[in-house]
């Protein structure tokens, strides 16, 4: 217990600014679908309301959403919202303490672990998230948490535990990875990766392959009937609503455009490199430089495992397994399959790649590993230990200086991060979407209303979540004081610039906001 203290002290300090901070961001794009969406599953629920069994969402797990609405439903405005958000920051804690604890169980050492935890929270688009997004940031967590009790069962069937253990860690993994699936449908992948792992400890160990295949059955029969039970729309049509489901996701169709680069893309028509260039651009620079180093970490640990299946027997390679070995291609499943996945279907994304950050996880802990394999080489090198550690010690603290301090400097807006690779900061506009999530109508909304002291401000909005901002979280008082109208009618106008990157002539420029030389919203004063 004593070795974890850092991280609990690590832990306490994060919730803590979680607390002080929480009240901060605005209404998400997102978040009244996400409301409605726990409301008619909970209505379906408790009065059996049949609305939900034609709404268009009902493909969307609702999960984490039913018991939200349950939990925040009777709250008034703004403190829903709060709450909502709140819930979701704890969510996320429970998400850093499970990758933590698959970080222990990976390294062996509660320092390198500890790092892993930082560096999830010091990135600062999934730092920002995790108050508000309720679609991604969950399905991360529970993604997470699969992958730990995946691996948990792997150990559990590979030593000579009790039938009664082994049966546990079956019903542990079924459970996380049909929540997972009832959060996000992506989930689904777990199953076949988990169909692979098990085919593997069978051809490792030949002998347990009647316990490997029970616990395999077991598993697939208790995952299907987890997924159904905690997705009520599945109910009364388990088979076909489920496959409705898995195809709604496979051919999702969203008319809308993304800018990429420059010009706006139809969402249907994303080109490969898409989800690859977003991760680029908008994780900090250590994050990828150890991903980078623990990529070639990996490559040579397996090159030297290939070479040893040619110079011996694949029968030798197969017994070289050991649950490590197996722990280490979980995380690696779990980033390339469905990593190659969206590549090859060509799915529909939107919002840069914020639903692939189910995946950040397994980039984390491979980049953990090329530090720690680093490090360990260049020990080597370095006769007095200290000097390697105070080297080391160094360049993690500049490494996270960087997004630390746009993170204080930018606050709350650290949802539009994005490091040198971006390019040039102040034609950012034009390349690559900002604040697609709306939350930076709260700040211009709120200095209309701290500033102008009419009792009646006409104002047109660009986007909805400025309206349901105003819908939300403000107070009857302030709401009443705010009429929603037309530009040519109004006394302002307020965009973040989504769908339009280019400036707006509608009068003198009231209020903005700008991240490094990039406008992300603007209040212009029309008369």
């Amino acid at each position: 217990m004593k070795k974890h203290i850092p991280f609990i002290i690590f832990l306490v300090l994060f919730v803590g600014i979680g607390f002080s901070i929480y009240r901060d961001y605005g209404v998400s794009w997102d978040e009244k679908a996400q409301i409605d969406l726990g409301r008619v599953n909970y209505q379906y629920l408790t009065k059996g309301n049949p609305a939900l069994l034609t709404d268009t969402d009902r493909f969307h797990g609702p999960l984490f959403e039913i018991p939200l609405w349950r939990l925040t439903v009777q709250l008034p405005n703004p403190d829903m919202i709060y709450a909502r958000h709140l819930d979701i920051f704890f969510i996320f804690v429970i998400g850093v303490i499970a990758l933590y604890i698959l970080a222990c169980r990976l390294f062996h050492s509660s320092w390198w672990s500890l790092l892993t935890a930082i560096l999830l929270v010091s990135s600062p688009r999934i730092f920002a998230d995790s108050f508000y997004n309720s679609k991604d940031i969950p399905f991360l967590v529970f993604f997470t948490i699969a992958i730990l009790s995946w691996i948990f069962l792997i150990d559990v069937i590979w030593s000579d535990r009790t039938w009664e253990i082994k049966i546990g860690a079956v019903v542990l993994s079924a459970l996380t990875c049909a929540w997972a699936v009832d959060i996000r449908i992506p989930g689904i992948v777990l199953i076949p990766l988990t169909c692979i792992l098990f085919m593997l400890v069978i051809l490792c160990k030949p002998k347990h392959w009647r316990v490997a295949g029970v616990l395999f059955v077991t598993y697939l029969i208790l995952s299907t009937g987890f997924i159904i039970l905690f997705w009520p729309s599945l109910w009364h049509d388990p088979i076909h609503e489920f496959i409705n489901a898995f195809v709604n996701m496979d051919h999702f169709t969203w008319n809308g455009t993304v800018l990429s680069r420059g010009p706006f893309i139809q969402a249907v028509d994303l080109p490969w490199h898409y989800i690859p260039t977003w991760i680029l651009i908008t994780t900090p620079l250590l994050q990828l430089g150890g991903f980078v180093l623990g990529i070639f970490s990996l490559i040579i640990v397996s090159g030297n495992n290939i070479r040893y299946v040619f110079s011996k027997s694949m029968r030798s390679f197969l017994d070289s397994f050991t649950p490590d070995t197996f722990a280490w291609l979980a995380i690696a499943m779990c980033l390339v399959v469905p990593l190659a996945t969206v590549i090859m279907l060509h799915s529909v994304l939107y919002d840069g790649w914020r639903q692939m950050y189910f995946i950040y996880p397994s980039i984390l802990l491979i980049a953990v590993f090329g530090m720690k394999t680093v490090y360990k080489q260049s020990s080597r090198v370095f006769r007095h230990p200290i000097w390697l550690r105070i080297l080391a010690g160094m360049v993690l603290a500049i490494g996270l200086l960087e997004p630390l301090v746009f993170a204080l400097q930018y606050h709350p807006h650290e949802n539009v991060f994005f490091n040198v690779f971006a390019g040039n900061s102040t034609s950012l506009r034009q390349k690559f979407e900002q604040d697609y999530w709306g939350l930076s109508y709260k700040q211009g909304i709120d200095y209309i209303l701290a500033h102008d002291q009419s009792s009646k401000i006409y104002l047109a909005i660009n986007d909805k979540p400025g309206n349901e901002y105003i819908e939300y979280m403000l107070t009857p008082e302030q709401a009443s004081r705010i009429v929603i109208g037309p530009v040519n009618s109004s006394d302002y106008f307020i965009t973040t610039f989504r769908w339009h990157p280019e400036d707006y002539s509608y009068g003198k420029e009231y209020y903005s906001i700008n991240i490094r030389g990039t406008t992300i919203m603007v209040v212009y004063k029309i008369k």
